[in-house]
C-alpha cells in the first residue's frame, strides 16, 4: 500500500518488519521475513521478541568502521584502466556497505604513520605489492597488541609482510604459485588456468563455521594463491585448504615435476587469537587477495559466505547475549538422576501394584467359591 516507503526500505514484498534509524545518507534499516501466511509465520512470531532486540542492538550502535590500507599498490574499488579487473573490489566496498559498514582509507597521508583510528573494528590490508614503511609496520602491530582485529590478503608477486606475519608464527612465500591440473576455474583456456584454485576444504574452525557446513556444495575460488606456511610455536588455525592435488610449480612450467615438486594440501587460510592484557586481537591471513575481487564475489556464493564468516569472527561481536522473550516450544526431558522417583515408579512400583491389585482379585474370587 506504500510503494514509496517501501522502497525506501528496501522491502520488496510483504510479510516483513522494517526498522530504521536516521534520515538521507545517513539512514540504516533492517528487516526481518516473518512470512505472508500464519503457518509459515507462527514459528518466527514465536521468537520475534528476540529477533527484534538483534536488529535494535545492531542499529542502536550505528555503521561499525572498516579501514583500507592504501598507498602501497593495494586491491582498490575505484575504476582505473591500468589497474587488471581481478584487482577491483568495488563489489566488496557494497556488500560491505550493505552490512552496515562504514568502509575509510588507511595511509600515511591519513594517520598510518602514527596511529590506527579508535573506530576501527577491522583493518583490512589487501594484496599489497610495494613495502610499507617502518612506521606503518610499528602502528599495525601495535594496534593488534593492543587487541585489534585484521584480515590480510596477500599476493603471489607481492610482498610477504613479514613483519607483520613474523609475530604471529607465520610466514608467506610470494613467489609460490600453487597449481592444480584437475580442478581448476578454466578461465582463459590456457595452462595458467591451473593457477585458479577450486577447493572445498574447510576446517571447523569459527571463521569458517557456516562455509564448513555447505562444504560439499559451496566451493570457494582463489585465482592464484601463493603459499602460506605456520612455523612450529604458532598458535594459528588452518581455515581454507587446497585439494590434495595441488603443488607449487617451482619452475614456472605448468606441469607438475615429480622430481621437485610435491602434491599435498596447502594452507591458503590462517587464523590466529591473541589475549595480551585482557584484550583479544584476532588475525586472518590468506594467501590470495583475489576472493574478493569482483570477478570472483559477484559469481561465487562461496566466497561471500567466507566473507561473512571471517568478519562475524573478526568482529567478536557479542552483542546478543542477555535476556529475551522466547515462546518456542521447548521438550520436557525427564531422567533417573533429576526425576528418580518417575522413573523407578514407572518401571517398578506401577507393575509391582498391579501385580499386588491382580493376586488380591484373585484370592478373593477363590473365598467366594469356597463358601
Amino acid at each position: 500500500f506504500e510503494p514509496e516507503l517501501a522502497k525506501e526500505l528496501k522491502v520488496r514484498n510483504n510479510g516483513y518488519i522494517a526498522l530504521s534509524v536516521g534520515e538521507g545518507e545517513e539512514k540504516q534499516t533492517k528487516t526481518i521475513n516473518i512470512g505472508k501466511d500464519f503457518d509459515s509465520a507462527k514459528r518466527k512470531l514465536k521468537k520475534l521478541d528476540s529477533l527484534v532486540r538483534e536488529k535494535i542492538l545492531k542499529l542502536s550502535k550505528g555503521p561499525q568502521t572498516i579501514y583500507v590500507t592504501t598507498g602501497h599498490g593495494e586491491f582498490y574499488w575505484k575504476t582505473d584502466e591500468e589497474r587488471d579487473q581481478f584487482e577491483r573490489i568495488s563489489t566488496l566496498k557494497k556488500l560491505l556497505k550493505s552490512s552496515n559498514f562504514s568502509i575509510k582509507e588507511l595511509s600515511l597521508a591519513n594517520g598510518l604513520g602514527t596511529a590506527v583510528p579508535e573506530d576501527a573494528s577491522i583493518v583490512l590490508i589487501l594484496g599489497p605489492t610495494r613495502d610499507f614503511f617502518e612506521a606503518e609496520i610499528d602502528v599495525l602491530n601495535q594496534y593488534r597488541e593492543n587487541g585489534g582485529s585484521m584480515l590480510i590478503s596477500l599476493e603471489p608477486g607481492g610482498i610477504a609482510l613479514d613483519e607483520l606475519l613474523k609475530p604471529l608464527g607465520m610466514r608467506f612465500d610470494s613467489n609460490a604459485k600453487l597449481s592444480n591440473a584437475t580442478r581448476f576455474i578454466p578461465l582463459t583456456k590456457a595452462p595458467t588456468d591451473q593457477q585458479n584454485l577450486v577447493t572445498i576444504k574447510y576446517s571447523t574452525h569459527a571463521s569458517v563455521s557456516n562455509l564448513s557446513k555447505l562444504s560439499k556444495t559451496l566451493p570457494a575460488y582463489f585465482l592464484g594463491a601463493g603459499a602460506l606456511y605456520k612455523e612450529a610455536e604458532s598458535k594459528a588455525s588452518n581455515t581454507v585448504r587446497s585439494m590434495e592435488d595441488t603443488w607449487n610449480d617451482l619452475n614456472g612450467n605448468f606441469q607438475y615435476d615429480k622430481e621437485n615438486e610435491n602434491k599435498q594440501v596447502w594452507d591458503i587460510g590462517l587464523a590466529v587469537s591473541e589475549t595480551v592484557e585482557d584484550k583479544e586481537a584476532r588475525t586472518i591471513v590468506m594467501a590470495d587477495t583475489t576472493w574478493l575481487s569482483d570477478v570472483v564475489l559477484v559469481q561465487s556464493q562461496g566466497n561471500r559466505l567466507l566473507l561473512n564468516d571471517t568478519l562475524v569472527w573478526l568482529l567478536n561481536d557479542d552483542s546478543s547475549a542477555g535476556e529475551v522473550n522466547d515462546e518456542q516450544d521447548v521438550k520436557v526431558i525427564h531422567s533417573n538422576e533429576n526425576q528418580g522417583f518417575i522413573f523407578y515408579g514407572t518401571i517398578l512400583l506401577v507393575p509391582l501394584g498391579l501385580f499386588v491389585l491382580g493376586a488380591a482379585y484373585v484370592r478373593s474370587r477363590q473365598k467366594k467359591g469356597e463358601k
